[in-house]
């Protein structure tokens, strides 16, 4: 959820920690996830969490574990349609 969290524009450890919240009973991370409910840690925990993750390692997993859900073609994503900004404000 923290990367998924990164790419929806959360860069601090307490905003990550709201959007984990927030999203904890989202039936589309509940379906990736394969769970019927998501237990999200404590903001002092997720913290302890991410300043220990080798960064190298953490992509590896997260490749390997999304790669089920590709499908093969090469695909990109704009960080500001993501975060919800675009020049007339149509897309928010």
């Amino acid at each position: 959820m923290t990367l998924l969290g990164l790419l929806k524009g959360k860069v601090t450890f307490e905003a990550i920690h709201d959007w984990m919240e927030a999203n904890s009973d989202n039936k589309l991370l509940l379906n990736i996830f394969d769970k019927e409910k998501l237990d999200i840690p404590s903001e002092s925990t997720l913290h302890r969490i991410l300043i220990n993750i080798d960064n190298n390692e953490l992509e590896a997993i997260f490749r390997e574990y999304f790669k089920v859900y590709a499908i093969g073609e090469h695909i990109a994503v704009d960080g500001k349609w993501l975060n919800g900004s675009d020049v007339n404000g149509q897309y928010t």
